[in-house]
């Protein structure tokens, strides 16, 4: 990465007033616009009058709500943000309308709107509609899971549009027929959105087919230098890599008393050939090498390791995979994509690099998926969204991977 840009960068991570959680609370509570950088006292006043009102509910511990506004911690720069639950918890101590609570999840937090594929947060949904407590709204989700949830048979279909079109009728329902309703459509609660699940395999999958030939390629390079092309029968030099062979090869050598391989070397070798022959399933391996996980020198005390820890804890959440794919896994693949398809492209004579046009085709690319996934669009006001624009250089592009690197 050139010197000049690199530093720009780390000049607008350190200095620039990104939006975070604490930010969107004090902005609500405070009474007063946002300042940069916020003084204590603000969030002092935000925290306060925000507490007085959600004190009875519980909604979290004193800490934890001090933390919410960057308060309570040796370093204000590490935020703490609520999860999904303690959203609905705020929205019911709250009174917030559907709208209101949407707001909080897609740009305080920054997931997913309502996910009307899950029963609890479409129980959470009606209750809200409706003006009934968090503890009705939990005495509701005991019973449909006493009742129905026993029997759930998943339905694989995206069925995301079609529910929310139907929540449209139902929140009018009374309470005993509201249930009868969910009962009887159990099988579409699957507890994620089968559309953002397609979306994410979807880009995987592009993802996977240069992802893999990359590795190739760097593998084919390891082999030529430790001599595997002349330890294979000549006849066979020109045909395509096989596992079993470079596994042979690998075992022979480290066992060599004249020339053995280096452990570090032995192990490249075999990690590469794994993901060059795994089944196309496996997709630890993309996620891995495409998220480039945010290396361990930046989590140091200095401003630019908060910064890089903060940006570590949005996309290192693969423990919810499955449940809710995170707006940061769509992103970042999104944003290969549109970065090698950019590069392949610049392999033809007449291409001519047009940083804001692919940085137009990204924010066009980003947004249509994540409007279809009821997600906040691309917004450079956020740490990771201006990162993954800045990619974009005028001069050159580069991997989201690359830029945390540096």
């Amino acid at each position: 990465m050139d010197e000049q840009y690199q530093a720009y960068l780390l000049a607008q991570i350190q200095e620039y007033f990104y939006k975070k959680f604490d930010s969107f609370m004090i902005e609500k509570w405070s009474g007063s616009p946002l300042e940069d950088p916020i003084p204590v006292s603000q969030r002092e006043e935000a925290y306060a009058r925000f507490y007085q009102k959600v004190k009875r509910a519980h909604v979290a511990n004193r800490q934890t709500i001090r933390r919410w506004f960057g308060l309570g911690t040796q370093d204000e720069e590490t935020l703490t943000p609520p999860n999904r639950k303690s959203i609905y918890k705020i929205a019911f101590a709250l009174g917030l309308s559907m709208e209101e609570t949407e707001e909080y999840l897609q740009y305080g937090i920054s997931q997913a709107g309502f996910q009307v594929n899950d029963y609890e947060e479409f129980i959470c949904m009606y209750c809200l509609e409706n003006g009934m407590s968090q503890e009705k709204c939990q005495k509701m989700i005991d019973f449909f899971e006493e009742k129905c949830a026993g029997k759930l048979t998943v339905e694989q279909q995206s069925k995301t549009n079609w529910l929310k079109e139907q929540f449209q009728i139902v929140k009018e329902y009374p309470e005993e027929d509201f249930f009868v309703w969910i009962c009887r459509h159990r099988k579409y609660f699957k507890g994620y959105s089968l559309t953002v699940l397609n979306y994410y395999h979807k880009l995987v999958e592009k993802c996977l087919v240069w992802y893999r030939e990359e590795v190739k390629k760097s593998l084919a390079m390891e082999l030529k230098k430790v001599g595997f092309y002349e330890w294979l029968d000549e006849s066979r030099r020109e045909e395509e890599l096989v596992s079993q062979d470079i596994q042979r090869f690998v075992k022979n050598r480290c066992r060599s008393k004249t020339n053995p391989l280096s452990k570090s070397c032995a192990r490249d070798i075999r990690e590469m050939t794994a993901k060059v022959f795994a089944d196309r399933d496996r997709l630890c391996d993309l996620v891995t090498g495409v998220y480039s996980t945010v290396p361990l020198r930046f989590q140091g005390r200095n401003k630019r390791g908060k910064m890089y820890k903060e940006l570590e804890g949005e996309i290192r959440k693969s423990g919810q995979r499955v449940r809710v794919v995170q707006r940061s896994d769509l992103l970042i693949l999104a944003q290969y994509i549109i970065y090698k398809e950019a590069a392949e492209q610049e392999s033809l004579e007449d291409y001519e690099y047009d940083a804001q046009r692919v940085k137009d085709k990204f924010i066009h690319y980003a947004n249509g998926i994540l409007d279809s996934c009821g997600m906040r669009r691309v917004d450079p006001e956020y740490m990771l969204d201006y990162l993954l624009l800045s990619c974009f250089d005028e001069k050159e592009m580069y991997l989201f991977s690359e830029v945390l690197e540096e």
